[in-house]
């Protein structure tokens, strides 16, 4: 039976849709066998048993679980598949609460801590437990509403190292670390459809994942997605918080689109360097980067290293930070749209742009205020020449004026 007829199947339980055949394999079926064992023993020798789930990338063996997902029914699952070696899809649906109040599985306040049989280290793969590597596909309980937080680096997921797909029908907060690189690197597919919160690093260094889409979603965590360098494009539709360097790193990301976001954190998009359009029609303050002017350091603002953009629409802006376009280096003039009156701009929005850069702020035809000529060469970067920061005996120094930089203001 090939993996794309099992894969068929897991997108049907994904969706909660029927269809996949629960009896015998035999016969000529062309649909995997769901296995439905009534405990963790009938589990075990359903697995020993087994002549599918040799490999990740073979026929897994599918499993529909109906238990109460107890720290010893979850850790016997973990512990039996670390025994026999065999790869799996779990749909845990239909799973209920245990009554504990810590541990593993599926605690009595509806999080779900995954994260089973502790890791000796740091989530180095010859520290994981063994039956952590062998689920391949996963559906969390429909009564889990929430992954429990991790933390130092180690989150819930930590050292699944073979989890390809995940889906959480009612979950509606995923905790810090969740799906962090160490124990998810083979992420590719990640259905949460009520989340309406992302925790730190939750899916930061998920090298796999290509979309994303968390219809729900109104809070994004610091480096939320940081360094998902396959990550192509992003759905947040109702996203109104964004944390710093959420998206940091997201090197393959075209478009971003933010229509609800109000504040967005420090750094948000550096590294971005393919992102070409930005859209944050409702954000009025930008945060600003920081600098020591005597080491000559920038550490950048949100768009640093965002060397392809060059549509950015910001008509609420009232606060743009300093070093916004940090190493902002590109051909193409940048168009930049703002609302009626000039917002306050911080120093060196152009820190370190090695090369002449044309920028075009539109504004509303309608009684615009504040941009003035003063506002203009501040924007330019008032006592900064766009270029490098120059160092003599430690002491900083710079030309009077930004000649890098053209400015034209023009109304819409």
């Amino acid at each position: 039976m090939s993996r794309g007829v099992a894969a068929a199947c897991f997108a049907l339980l994904l969706f909660g849709i029927a269809g996949c055949d629960t009896g015998g394999g035999g016969g000529g079926n062309s649909q995997p066998q769901i296995h439905e064992p009534s405990d963790v023993t009938a589990f075990k020798k359903v697995l020993q048993e087994a002549t599918t789930g040799i490999s990740a990338d073979s026929e897994l063996v599918y499993f529909k679980l109906n238990w109460q997902l107890t720290p010893a029914n979850w850790n016997g699952i973990i512990e039996a598949l670390g025994t026999e070696g065999r790869y799996v899809s779990l749909d845990l649906s239909g799973c209920t609460k245990g009554t504990h109040t810590d541990g593993t599985g599926l605690r009595w306040d509806g999080t779900f801590a995954s994260n089973a049989l502790p890791d000796a280290g740091w989530g180095d793969a010859s520290d994981a437990s063994p039956g952590k590597t062998m689920i391949v596909e996963l559906v969390l309980p429909d009564q889990a509403t929430a992954i429990a937080p991790g933390e130092g680096n180690g989150g819930a997921f930590l050292n699944f190292l073979s989890l390809t797909k995940i889906s959480g029908k009612n979950i509606s907060g995923i905790g810090n670390y969740a799906f962090y690189w160490l124990g998810t690197p083979n992420l590719t597919e990640a259905n949460f459809p009520k989340v309406t919160t992302l925790g730190n690093y939750a899916f930061s260094y998920c090298y796999s994942m290509t979309t994303m889409s968390f219809p729900e979603a109104v809070t994004i965590g610091n480096s939320a997605f940081a360094n998902s360098t396959t990550l192509t494009s992003i759905s947040l539709p109702k996203a109104q918080t964004i944390g710093n360097t959420a998206f940091s790193g997201c090197g393959k990301l075209t478009t971003i689109d933010l229509p609800e976001a109000t504040g967005i954190g420090q750094r948000a998009f550096q590294l971005c360097e393919k992102l070409t359009t930005i859209n944050l029609p409702k954000v009025t303050t930008i945060s600003g980067g920081t600098y020591n002017p005597n080491t000559g350091v920038p550490a950048g603002g949100v768009f640093t290293g965002c060397t392809s953009l060059v549509t950015l629409n910001i008509p609420q802006i009232t606060d743009l930070g300093g070093q916004a376009f940090t190493l902002c280096e590109n051909s193409k003039a940048l168009v930049i749209t703002m609302g009626a009156t000039a917002p306050k701009v911080g120093e060196n929005l152009f820190l370190n742009v090695d090369s002449p850069r044309t920028v075009t702020v539109k504004r509303p035809a309608t009684t615009p205020t504040g941009y003035t000529e003063e506002w203009q060469t501040n924007f330019k970067g008032k006592g900064w020449d766009g270029t490098r920061v120059i160092t003599v005996d430690n002491n900083v120094t710079t030309p009077d004026n930004n000649t890098q930089i053209t400015l034209s203001v023009i109304d819409l």
